[in-house]
């Protein structure tokens, strides 16, 4: 079969594989559920618990072990949500979520749409499903991650930027509940040396955040809390790296346990991807554009420390509109290593684990493997014009 022929049939695979597996995760359990949100409902139990005292605050034998690793300008959100009955909260923030979300779609086409006038409908109509049916969608929405909030910031960030930039400047400043999703962008702003912007999105978010945490835990405690939490939510239940395919993460931590890496040697090995990265990217930073080298800043991140598969929602959005014009730069072999992002990777290795513990080895790389799929999207996308383009150009000429 010609290799055309061969790409098209993985691309088809993939693209199947990922539509069916997600509509059958909306059709089995849904997003709203008895046990929906429950990732919002531990967040606002804890910080209710920490305010008032109150072990169970809401009545349904529900106790958080320690207060997430947020900062300030999380609380008061979370502290107005707990003063509200639980089941009319899953209703409201599901019903927020999915119009920030259908926001988050239009603006994603609308880019798309830009350099590509006469979008093809079907092609439009993939991109949704894409982005509906992604496997971090999902659990995003079911489990009412504070994630979401974030991301739909972020882009509020990328769009508002050029017009709105105060709003801008707001967006990433509250983006920083969640810092490790807000990083890469204060990075970004520093590697396209936009000090300006960086200096007032900062200084807000210093300022947010040392106002609101005046009202609630008072500063110092906020930074002992953030730590303490910090240092304990890794190993956490499904956190925990050392459970490999078990663990829903997309950094290479998993991974780097599987082969022997832990303790100080795995720190070393993220510090060094992280800035090894970071020290390229800015070396290619002058011949990237602005969507290449904020994707690739976020991508980076993502590799090299803490990440969970709803996180992945983030890269989908900032790289549909690269991914979508180089979609024909994706070989066979590209499709079927970007396949751990779409399967139930987390179920394979549980049943793989334990059914054939013989194999426990290859099921436990499987469900690590997500990392290795952020590699390929990252080498296809930057081969031709992005931080490996003019290098293999110039190797090209040198021959």
């Amino acid at each position: 079969m010609p290799a055309d022929n061969l790409r098209k049939v993985a691309a088809a695979l993939f693209l199947s594989a990922g539509f069916l597996i997600g509509a059958f995760r909306y059709l089995d359990k849904g997003i709203y559920h008895s046990y929906s949100q429950w990732d919002l409902r531990s967040s606002v139990s804890a910080v209710a618990t920490r305010l008032t005292g109150n072990p169970d605050p809401m009545g349904e034998g529900f106790a958080p072990s320690f207060l997430p690793p947020y900062l300030p300008v999380a609380y008061p959100l979370l502290d107005m949500i707990g003063r509200f009955p639980w089941p009319a909260v899953k209703v409201a923030w599901l019903i927020l979520i999915c119009l920030g979300l259908m926001v988050a779609m239009a603006l994603t086409l609308r880019e798309i749409s830009r350099e590509h006038e006469n979008l093809p409908q079907q092609h439009r109509l993939l991109l949704m499903l894409s982005i509906v049916l992604f496997k971090g969608t999902y659990l995003a929405l079911a489990t009412g991650q504070l994630s979401l909030l974030i991301i739909f910031l972020l882009l509020g960030f990328v769009y508002a930027k050029e017009s709105k930039p105060w709003l801008a400047v707001f967006c990433l400043a509250m983006a920083t509940m969640k810092i490790h999703l807000a990083l890469p962008f204060y990075i970004y702003l520093l590697l396209k040396s936009d000090f300006r912007f960086f200096a007032r999105s900062a200084a807000t978010a210093l300022a947010l955040n040392l106002v609101v945490s005046v009202f609630y835990l008072g500063p110092v405690e906020h930074a002992r809390q953030f730590i303490w939490s910090l240092t304990h939510f890794a190993p956490e239940g499904t956190n925990d790296m050392t459970l490999a395919g078990g663990s829903g993460r997309i950094d290479l931590a998993p991974l780097a346990v599987i082969f022997g890496l832990s303790g100080q040697v795995l720190i070393i090995t993220q510090v060094v991807v992280l800035c090894g990265g970071l020290a390229f990217l800015f070396l290619s930073r002058h011949r990237l554009s602005e969507r290449m080298l904020l994707f690739n800043c976020n991508l980076i991140c993502f590799m090299a420390y803490y990440h969970r598969d709803y996180d992945l929602v983030l890269l989908l959005l900032l790289g549909l509109p690269l991914i979508y014009p180089r979609r024909h730069e994706f070989s066979c072999l590209n499709f079927l290593l970007l396949l751990p992002i779409v399967l139930p990777i987390q179920r394979i290795n549980e049943w793989g684990t334990q059914a054939l513990p013989a194999m426990g080895f290859i099921f436990n790389l499987l469900g690590s493997s997500m990392v290795v799929s952020l590699g390929v999207v990252g080498w296809v996308l930057n081969k031709r014009d992005g931080i490996l383009g003019n290098r293999r150009a110039r190797l090209q000429a040198a021959r």
